[in-house]
């Protein structure tokens, strides 16, 4: 330790040595960590007399490393099991006194050590981040999205700038109502948070039976359920006063990728709103949902990885309305500047 320029003050060993008086034919641990190869070689001690156990417990920084020798009375050969860091969920390792000797155990103890401690300091800012979002969702304004202000001087600075980038007409459409696809976006996922009612699209089409039916999801998840979506999902359009009309398609079940996408259609009043579902059978990491806020314009598009909630599907058909107007001005602002 004193060659790697380690922390000596940082740094202790605990040693134990004890001696095995019960012969069994079980395992000397639970079994589940180790290799096929671990544990005929723990076995073999197991069901000897004469073995002799030495424990070392090397300690550096907020980290311990356990090392355990096995070896038969009068041997100079052993086998030894290693956890390389307790304060991390990892496999034991079980080596031989050839491997043993191969190992560097004060490097592999001082990166460790380091390792750990970034992942406390990622864990402290995940934290502090859950700690903001949630305080950000408990105080949001449910009954508005904030556009921002796109005027004329705006618009033309936004136009000139995709032109000197050689953008074509429809990504400098895509550049410039970015903003307030990230608002409905961002909205929706603080929704999704603050009420965790997340449902699969393609399940909104079932319609409640008064008796359980047969809510599939991904088509490796099929569960009976007597509350579909669309139960909960007409019982909070009644509370919110939204008077819609929604149409949901049949999964088209693709082998290549595999994946099922479903397409869903909700409208209030004129203002239209088109999803697509996309679910990966053995990928769920993979599912995305694209969805375009106002359905006579597929340039105003969102992508959102994973699910959404009830609660903000709801909510924003109630002010999809206003939202929609607000885009088709903003269209003809743009188209109006493109075509000049």
């Amino acid at each position: 330790m004193q060659a790697i320029k380690a922390d000596l003050s940082r740094f202790s060993m605990e040693v134990q040595e004890y001696e095995k008086t019960e012969v069994t034919d079980r395992y000397p641990f639970s079994g589940w960590e180790y290799s096929r190869r671990g544990h005929d070689m723990l076995l073999f001690y197991a069901r000897r007399k004469d073995v002799q156990t030495q424990t070392c417990i090397l300690t550096y920084q907020n980290t311990k490393m356990e090392i355990r020798r096995w070896n038969i009375k009068g041997s100079r050969f052993g086998t030894y099991e290693v956890l390389p860091i307790q304060q991390i969920p990892c496999t034991k390792w079980i080596l031989t006194e050839a491997e043993f000797d191969w190992l560097d155990i004060p490097n592999l103890l001082k990166d460790l050590a380091m390792e750990y401690e970034l992942c406390q300091e990622e864990f402290t800012y995940h934290s502090k981040q859950m700690r903001i979002n949630s305080m950000e969702v408990s105080v949001m304004d449910e009954e508005q999205i904030p556009f921002a202000t796109i005027d004329e001087g705006v618009l033309k600075d936004l136009i000139t700038e995709c032109e000197t980038k050689k953008l074509d007409k429809e990504q400098t459409f895509k550049v410039i109502a970015q903003p307030w696809m990230d608002s409905i976006r961002d909205y929706l996922l603080k929704m999704t948070n603050k009420y965790n009612d997340q449902f699969f699209v393609c399940d909104l089409r079932i319609k409640p039976t008064g008796g359980f039916v047969e809510v599939c999801g991904r088509q490796a998840q099929v569960t009976l359920s007597h509350n579909p979506p669309q139960k909960s999902y007409i019982k909070l359009c009644t509370e919110k006063q939204v008077e819609e009309d929604f149409s949901v398609s049949d999964p088209v079940c693709l082998e290549s990728p595999a994946c099922q996408k479903t397409h869903a259609w909700f409208k209030v009043k004129e203002a239209e709103l088109e999803i697509d579902e996309t679910l990966f059978r053995t990928a769920p990491q993979k599912d995305i949902l694209i969805l375009f806020p106002n359905s006579k314009d597929h340039r105003f598009q969102i992508e959102i990885n994973g699910q959404i909630g009830i609660h903000a599907l709801v909510s924003y058909l109630k002010l999809m309305p206003e939202l929609c107007q607000q885009m088709d001005e903003l269209q003809k602002k743009i188209d109006g500047f493109l075509n000049f």
